[in-house]
Protein backbone atom coordinates (compact mmCIF):
# COMPACT_ATOMS: atom_id res chain seq x y z
CA UNK A 1 0.00 0.00 0.00
CA UNK A 2 1.30 3.73 -0.75
CA UNK A 3 2.24 6.03 2.20
CA UNK A 4 0.46 3.93 4.31
CA UNK A 5 -3.43 4.17 2.53
CA UNK A 6 -5.42 1.04 3.49
CA UNK A 7 -8.20 0.75 1.46
CA UNK A 8 -10.04 2.90 -1.77
CA UNK A 9 -12.03 4.12 1.69
CA UNK A 10 -9.19 5.73 2.80
CA UNK A 11 -7.68 7.94 -0.59
CA UNK A 12 -7.71 11.75 -0.06
CA UNK A 13 -6.15 14.14 -2.22
CA UNK A 14 -2.96 16.14 -1.24
CA UNK A 15 -2.09 18.21 -4.61
CA UNK A 16 -3.83 19.39 -7.56
CA UNK A 17 -3.14 16.79 -10.19
CA UNK A 18 -4.45 13.79 -7.48
CA UNK A 19 -7.29 16.35 -7.19
CA UNK A 20 -7.68 16.52 -10.99
CA UNK A 21 -7.27 12.55 -11.15
CA UNK A 22 -9.56 11.64 -8.66
CA UNK A 23 -12.20 14.25 -10.59
CA UNK A 24 -11.97 12.44 -13.93
CA UNK A 25 -12.63 9.01 -12.09
CA UNK A 26 -15.65 10.39 -10.20
CA UNK A 27 -17.45 12.36 -13.96
CA UNK A 28 -17.24 8.54 -15.31
CA UNK A 29 -13.42 8.64 -17.20
CA UNK A 30 -12.65 5.51 -17.50
CA UNK A 31 -8.87 6.13 -19.26
CA UNK A 32 -6.55 8.50 -19.79
CA UNK A 33 -4.72 8.11 -22.92
CA UNK A 34 -1.70 9.85 -22.34
CA UNK A 35 1.64 11.22 -24.40
CA UNK A 36 3.29 13.25 -21.64
CA UNK A 37 6.00 15.10 -21.74
CA UNK A 38 7.94 17.68 -18.79
CA UNK A 39 4.42 18.79 -17.55
CA UNK A 40 3.19 16.10 -16.24
CA UNK A 41 5.35 14.74 -12.81
CA UNK A 42 2.67 16.06 -10.72
CA UNK A 43 0.60 13.54 -11.97
CA UNK A 44 2.85 10.92 -12.38
CA UNK A 45 3.20 11.31 -8.46
CA UNK A 46 -0.10 11.22 -7.66
CA UNK A 47 -0.70 8.38 -9.40
CA UNK A 48 2.52 7.05 -7.63
CA UNK A 49 1.00 8.13 -4.27
CA UNK A 50 -2.77 7.00 -4.43
CA UNK A 51 -1.02 3.93 -5.31
CA UNK A 52 -1.82 0.36 -7.65
CA UNK A 53 -5.15 0.16 -5.57
CA UNK A 54 -6.56 3.37 -6.28
CA UNK A 55 -7.15 2.22 -10.34
CA UNK A 56 -9.64 2.34 -11.09
CA UNK A 57 -12.06 2.72 -8.12
CA UNK A 58 -10.53 6.21 -7.67
CA UNK A 59 -8.80 7.32 -10.72
CA UNK A 60 -8.64 6.27 -14.41
CA UNK A 61 -6.30 3.73 -15.72
CA UNK A 62 -3.55 5.82 -17.78
CA UNK A 63 -2.63 4.03 -21.14
CA UNK A 64 0.66 5.67 -22.48
CA UNK A 65 -0.21 5.98 -26.43
CA UNK A 66 3.01 6.76 -28.44
CA UNK A 67 1.23 9.77 -30.69
CA UNK A 68 -1.06 12.77 -29.48
CA UNK A 69 -3.59 11.72 -32.32
CA UNK A 70 -3.64 8.33 -31.52
CA UNK A 71 -4.47 9.01 -28.21
CA UNK A 72 -7.18 11.57 -29.27
CA UNK A 73 -8.41 8.79 -31.29
CA UNK A 74 -8.98 6.17 -29.29
CA UNK A 75 -10.72 8.34 -27.06
CA UNK A 76 -12.97 8.93 -30.00
CA UNK A 77 -13.93 5.36 -30.92
CA UNK A 78 -14.35 4.73 -27.09
CA UNK A 79 -17.13 6.74 -27.30
CA UNK A 80 -18.79 5.60 -30.63
CA UNK A 81 -18.46 2.28 -29.50
CA UNK A 82 -19.86 2.54 -25.49
CA UNK A 83 -20.91 5.93 -25.32
CA UNK A 84 -19.37 7.30 -22.52
CA UNK A 85 -16.31 10.02 -22.61
CA UNK A 86 -12.68 9.68 -21.90
CA UNK A 87 -9.50 11.36 -21.28
CA UNK A 88 -6.30 12.50 -23.05
CA UNK A 89 -3.31 13.88 -21.51
CA UNK A 90 -0.82 15.54 -24.04
CA UNK A 91 2.66 17.64 -23.83
CA UNK A 92 2.69 21.56 -24.05
CA UNK A 93 3.58 23.28 -27.05
CA UNK A 94 3.61 20.70 -30.20
CA UNK A 95 2.47 17.86 -28.02
CA UNK A 96 -1.30 19.93 -28.34
CA UNK A 97 -0.05 20.28 -31.94
CA UNK A 98 -0.03 17.26 -32.59
CA UNK A 99 -3.39 16.81 -30.92
CA UNK A 100 -5.46 19.31 -33.15
CA UNK A 101 -6.34 17.02 -35.92
CA UNK A 102 -8.20 14.61 -33.53
CA UNK A 103 -9.63 17.32 -31.77
CA UNK A 104 -11.16 18.46 -34.91
CA UNK A 105 -12.12 15.17 -35.83
CA UNK A 106 -14.12 14.85 -32.28
CA UNK A 107 -15.67 18.48 -32.96
CA UNK A 108 -16.91 17.42 -36.22
CA UNK A 109 -18.31 14.40 -34.92
CA UNK A 110 -19.78 15.77 -31.78
CA UNK A 111 -17.76 13.60 -29.69
CA UNK A 112 -17.08 14.10 -26.11
CA UNK A 113 -13.65 14.42 -25.15
CA UNK A 114 -11.33 16.12 -22.20
CA UNK A 115 -8.53 17.23 -23.74
CA UNK A 116 -5.75 18.21 -20.97
CA UNK A 117 -2.76 19.26 -21.76
CA UNK A 118 0.67 20.68 -19.94
CA UNK A 119 1.24 24.65 -19.98
CA UNK A 120 4.92 26.23 -19.40
CA UNK A 121 5.22 26.68 -15.79
CA UNK A 122 4.62 30.26 -14.91
CA UNK A 123 7.08 30.72 -12.26
CA UNK A 124 10.70 30.65 -12.84
CA UNK A 125 12.21 30.37 -9.23
CA UNK A 126 10.53 29.97 -5.45
CA UNK A 127 7.74 27.65 -6.47
CA UNK A 128 7.20 23.70 -6.47
CA UNK A 129 6.80 22.69 -10.20
CA UNK A 130 8.66 26.26 -11.18
CA UNK A 131 10.86 26.23 -14.70
CA UNK A 132 13.78 23.98 -14.40
CA UNK A 133 15.07 23.59 -18.01
CA UNK A 134 15.69 25.77 -20.91
CA UNK A 135 13.17 23.87 -22.80
CA UNK A 136 10.57 25.56 -20.85
CA UNK A 137 11.55 29.43 -21.97
CA UNK A 138 11.24 28.19 -25.71
CA UNK A 139 8.21 26.28 -25.42
CA UNK A 140 6.41 29.51 -23.78
CA UNK A 141 2.98 30.62 -26.48
CA UNK A 142 1.48 33.68 -25.93
CA UNK A 143 -1.87 31.84 -26.17
CA UNK A 144 -1.67 28.31 -26.03
CA UNK A 145 -5.19 27.58 -26.22
CA UNK A 146 -6.01 29.48 -29.53
CA UNK A 147 -4.38 25.91 -30.85
CA UNK A 148 -7.98 24.61 -30.12
CA UNK A 149 -10.59 27.34 -29.06
CA UNK A 150 -12.25 27.57 -32.32
CA UNK A 151 -13.22 23.80 -32.10
CA UNK A 152 -13.99 23.08 -28.98
CA UNK A 153 -17.04 23.84 -26.13
CA UNK A 154 -15.18 24.90 -23.74
CA UNK A 155 -11.24 26.01 -22.37
CA UNK A 156 -10.13 27.10 -19.14
CA UNK A 157 -6.54 27.26 -17.74
CA UNK A 158 -5.94 26.32 -14.85
CA UNK A 159 -4.71 28.08 -11.58
CA UNK A 160 -5.27 26.88 -8.06
CA UNK A 161 -5.33 23.34 -6.74
CA UNK A 162 -8.42 22.80 -5.81
CA UNK A 163 -9.46 24.04 -9.68
CA UNK A 164 -8.24 20.37 -10.38
CA UNK A 165 -11.86 19.01 -8.90
CA UNK A 166 -14.40 21.74 -10.20
CA UNK A 167 -12.94 22.63 -13.37
CA UNK A 168 -12.68 18.70 -14.53
CA UNK A 169 -16.36 18.25 -12.98
CA UNK A 170 -18.02 21.57 -15.29
CA UNK A 171 -15.83 20.61 -18.27
CA UNK A 172 -16.87 17.20 -18.23
CA UNK A 173 -20.85 18.42 -17.99
CA UNK A 174 -20.49 20.94 -20.82
CA UNK A 175 -18.51 18.06 -23.11
CA UNK A 176 -21.95 15.68 -22.84
CA UNK A 177 -24.38 18.29 -23.14
CA UNK A 178 -25.98 18.35 -26.26
CA UNK A 179 -24.57 18.72 -28.81
CA UNK A 180 -21.91 16.96 -27.35
CA UNK A 181 -17.75 17.70 -28.07
CA UNK A 182 -14.43 18.25 -26.38
CA UNK A 183 -13.87 20.47 -24.12
CA UNK A 184 -9.83 21.82 -22.93
CA UNK A 185 -8.16 22.54 -20.38
CA UNK A 186 -4.39 23.57 -19.54
CA UNK A 187 -2.52 22.82 -17.02
CA UNK A 188 0.80 24.63 -15.43
CA UNK A 189 3.22 22.86 -13.54
CA UNK A 190 2.71 24.91 -10.26
CA UNK A 191 -1.02 24.42 -9.55
CA UNK A 192 -0.88 20.88 -10.14
CA UNK A 193 2.13 20.32 -7.94
CA UNK A 194 0.41 23.13 -4.78
CA UNK A 195 -0.97 21.07 -1.98
CA UNK A 196 -4.90 21.53 -1.50
CA UNK A 197 -5.95 24.06 0.91
CA UNK A 198 -7.08 22.77 4.22
CA UNK A 199 -10.77 21.80 4.76
CA UNK A 200 -11.05 20.90 0.63
CA UNK A 201 -13.58 18.67 -0.12
CA UNK A 202 -14.39 18.07 -3.69
CA UNK A 203 -17.49 19.26 -5.20
CA UNK A 204 -20.59 17.27 -6.53
CA UNK A 205 -20.85 16.05 -9.99
CA UNK A 206 -22.51 18.19 -12.05
CA UNK A 207 -25.56 16.31 -13.92
CA UNK A 208 -25.48 17.10 -18.21
CA UNK A 209 -27.95 19.19 -19.38
CA UNK A 210 -30.93 17.73 -19.87
CA UNK A 211 -31.70 16.76 -23.72
CA UNK A 212 -34.10 19.12 -25.44
CA UNK A 213 -37.19 17.51 -27.05
CA UNK A 214 -38.31 17.96 -30.77
CA UNK A 215 -40.96 20.65 -31.57
CA UNK A 216 -44.26 18.63 -32.27
CA UNK A 217 -44.93 20.65 -35.13
CA UNK A 218 -41.84 19.72 -36.37
CA UNK A 219 -42.34 15.42 -35.78
CA UNK A 220 -45.64 16.06 -37.81
CA UNK A 221 -43.55 17.75 -40.53
CA UNK A 222 -41.39 14.82 -40.62
CA UNK A 223 -43.72 12.29 -40.35
CA UNK A 224 -45.41 13.86 -44.00
CA UNK A 225 -42.36 13.86 -45.51
CA UNK A 226 -42.48 10.21 -45.10
CA UNK A 227 -45.87 9.44 -45.09
CA UNK A 228 -45.94 11.22 -49.23
CA UNK A 229 -42.32 10.09 -49.69
CA UNK A 230 -42.33 7.02 -52.85
CA UNK A 231 -38.84 6.06 -51.81
CA UNK A 232 -37.47 7.63 -48.87
CA UNK A 233 -33.88 7.31 -47.68
CA UNK A 234 -33.13 8.91 -44.17
CA UNK A 235 -29.40 8.85 -43.51
CA UNK A 236 -27.75 9.27 -40.12
CA UNK A 237 -24.64 10.85 -38.64
CA UNK A 238 -24.56 12.43 -35.24
CA UNK A 239 -26.71 13.13 -32.61
CA UNK A 240 -26.12 9.87 -30.70
CA UNK A 241 -23.09 7.11 -29.87
CA UNK A 242 -23.60 4.71 -32.74
CA UNK A 243 -24.26 1.67 -30.43
CA UNK A 244 -27.52 3.49 -29.53
CA UNK A 245 -28.30 5.07 -33.33
CA UNK A 246 -28.22 1.40 -34.59
CA UNK A 247 -31.78 -0.34 -32.50
CA UNK A 248 -33.36 2.95 -34.78
CA UNK A 249 -31.73 1.88 -37.65
CA UNK A 250 -32.75 -1.60 -37.19
CA UNK A 251 -36.68 -0.66 -36.48
CA UNK A 252 -36.88 1.89 -39.08
CA UNK A 253 -37.37 0.13 -42.11
CA UNK A 254 -40.02 -1.92 -41.02
CA UNK A 255 -41.76 0.75 -39.49
CA UNK A 256 -42.30 3.42 -41.90
CA UNK A 257 -40.82 1.89 -45.46
CA UNK A 258 -37.78 4.03 -45.58
CA UNK A 259 -34.39 2.36 -46.10
CA UNK A 260 -32.16 3.69 -43.43
CA UNK A 261 -28.34 4.04 -43.59
CA UNK A 262 -25.72 5.27 -40.77
CA UNK A 263 -23.10 7.23 -42.50
CA UNK A 264 -19.87 7.93 -41.96
CA UNK A 265 -19.68 5.44 -39.02
CA UNK A 266 -20.44 2.01 -40.67
CA UNK A 267 -17.08 1.10 -40.49
CA UNK A 268 -17.58 0.95 -36.65
CA UNK A 269 -21.20 0.20 -36.15
CA UNK A 270 -22.44 -1.08 -39.32
CA UNK A 271 -25.92 -0.74 -40.03
CA UNK A 272 -27.53 -4.23 -40.48
CA UNK A 273 -28.50 -4.99 -44.02
CA UNK A 274 -30.89 -2.91 -45.70
CA UNK A 275 -33.44 -4.52 -47.50
CA UNK A 276 -34.96 -2.43 -49.86
CA UNK A 277 -36.70 -4.61 -52.14
CA UNK A 278 -38.96 -5.96 -48.84
CA UNK A 279 -39.85 -2.48 -48.28
CA UNK A 280 -43.60 -1.87 -50.09
CA UNK A 281 -42.47 1.32 -51.33
CA UNK A 282 -38.93 0.04 -52.48
CA UNK A 283 -40.87 -3.19 -54.56
CA UNK A 284 -38.92 -3.95 -57.50
CA UNK A 285 -42.02 -4.16 -59.24
CA UNK A 286 -42.48 -0.50 -59.34
CA UNK A 287 -43.53 1.01 -62.54
CA UNK A 288 -41.00 1.36 -64.83
CA UNK A 289 -40.42 4.95 -64.30
CA UNK A 290 -39.63 4.76 -61.07
CA UNK A 291 -36.08 3.65 -60.27
CA UNK A 292 -35.10 0.59 -58.45
CA UNK A 293 -34.16 0.97 -54.72
CA UNK A 294 -30.12 0.16 -55.55
CA UNK A 295 -29.90 2.23 -58.31
CA UNK A 296 -31.59 4.92 -57.14
CA UNK A 297 -29.03 4.69 -54.20
CA UNK A 298 -26.65 4.12 -56.51
CA UNK A 299 -27.84 7.90 -57.88
CA UNK A 300 -26.79 9.37 -54.64
CA UNK A 301 -23.58 10.72 -53.98
CA UNK A 302 -22.37 11.31 -50.53
CA UNK A 303 -20.13 14.09 -49.14
CA UNK A 304 -17.28 12.29 -46.44
CA UNK A 305 -17.12 15.36 -44.35
CA UNK A 306 -20.44 16.48 -43.86
CA UNK A 307 -22.47 13.69 -44.95
CA UNK A 308 -25.06 15.88 -47.07
CA UNK A 309 -26.50 14.10 -49.87
CA UNK A 310 -26.32 15.97 -53.17
CA UNK A 311 -29.78 16.97 -54.65
CA UNK A 312 -30.96 13.39 -56.73
CA UNK A 313 -32.33 13.76 -60.33
CA UNK A 314 -35.74 11.79 -59.01
CA UNK A 315 -35.79 13.04 -54.89
CA UNK A 316 -35.62 16.06 -52.94
CA UNK A 317 -33.23 16.01 -50.38
CA UNK A 318 -34.79 17.49 -47.11
CA UNK A 319 -32.26 17.41 -44.26
CA UNK A 320 -32.62 17.67 -40.45
CA UNK A 321 -30.40 18.72 -37.58
CA UNK A 322 -30.74 18.61 -33.54
CA UNK A 323 -28.52 21.38 -33.57
CA UNK A 324 -28.89 23.26 -37.23
CA UNK A 325 -27.80 26.56 -35.75
CA UNK A 326 -24.32 27.01 -33.94
CA UNK A 327 -22.53 29.98 -32.70
CA UNK A 328 -18.81 28.10 -34.11
CA UNK A 329 -20.26 28.91 -37.78
CA UNK A 330 -19.31 32.17 -38.72
CA UNK A 331 -21.46 32.25 -41.62
CA UNK A 332 -25.16 30.39 -41.73
CA UNK A 333 -25.35 29.36 -45.71
CA UNK A 334 -25.46 25.54 -44.77
CA UNK A 335 -27.95 26.07 -41.64
CA UNK A 336 -30.08 28.47 -44.40
CA UNK A 337 -30.06 25.66 -47.06
CA UNK A 338 -29.79 22.33 -45.99
CA UNK A 339 -31.91 22.32 -42.78
CA UNK A 340 -35.68 22.12 -43.65
CA UNK A 341 -36.32 21.05 -40.09
CA UNK A 342 -34.62 22.16 -37.25
CA UNK A 343 -34.96 20.09 -33.96
CA UNK A 344 -33.83 22.89 -31.33
CA UNK A 345 -30.71 23.66 -29.58
CA UNK A 346 -28.79 24.22 -26.53
CA UNK A 347 -28.12 27.87 -26.50
CA UNK A 348 -24.38 28.68 -27.43
CA UNK A 349 -24.38 25.73 -29.39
Amino acid sequence: MADGLNTVADLRAETGAEALLMALRAVGVDYLFANAGTDFPPVIEGMARLGPQAIPQSIPVPVTVPHEIAAVGMAHGFWLVTGRAQAVMVHVNVGLANAVMGVINAASDDVPVLVLSGRTPITETGRVGARATPIQYGQEMYDQTSLVRDVVKFSYEMRFPEQGDTVVKRAAALAVSAPAGPVYISLPREPLSDILPAGFAPAPVAPPATLTQPDPAAITTLAGWLAGARMPVVLCQRCMPPVRRRASCISLPTRCSAACRCAAIAAICPSPPIRWRRCRRWNPSSPPHIPTARRMWRKRRMDAATALPFWPLVATARRCRPHGFRLAYPTSWMTNRWCSANWGCWPGS
